[in-house]
């Protein structure tokens, strides 16, 4: 057998039965229920945003539009932010961003979550679930 013809089969079936994939998850899949701190009642229409380690006015036109767009809560005070992949064939690790809440009338929210809360679902989505988060009026 010529081994010039061997040699593309071996490479193309080791390949294919790596677990390791083209696009990996550089980002979670984040979820969670923004409530009043006071009162516990779900709040709508609260952004919420993933923050980049650059500022935006920092950045270039092109730059700011590969950031991904805030988000808001629906009408149960509930959000998810999409998990993000990359196109490379090298392994990357996941980044968890801090989250930036905000809404008229009530005190700016930075949280910071770590990498060892998150787990994967079956299809293998690595996803971060915050449970409630608290925001706290600013007038009494």
């Amino acid at each position: 057998m010529r081994w010039s013809a061997f040699l593309p089969l071996c490479l193309f079936l080791a390949t294919g039965c790596s677990k390791h994939t083209v696009s990996p998850y550089i980002s979670p899949r984040v979820t969670g229920r923004v409530v009043n701190a006071r009162t516990g009642v779900p709040l709508v229409h609260v952004q919420v945003a993933q923050e980049h380690r650059a500022r935006a006015t920092e950045l270039k036109g092109g730059e700011q539009l590969l950031l991904p767009a805030p988000v808001r809560t629906d009408q149960s005070g509930l959000f998810a932010i999409s998990s993000e992949q990359a196109l490379t064939p090298f392994r990357t690790r996941l980044t968890v961003r801090p989250l930036i809440f905000d809404l008229s009338g009530y005190k700016h929210l930075r949280m910071v979550f770590l990498e060892t809360e998150t787990t994967n679902t079956p299809a293998g989505e690595p996803i971060l679930e915050v449970g409630d988060i608290r925001m706290e009026p600013l007038k009494p």
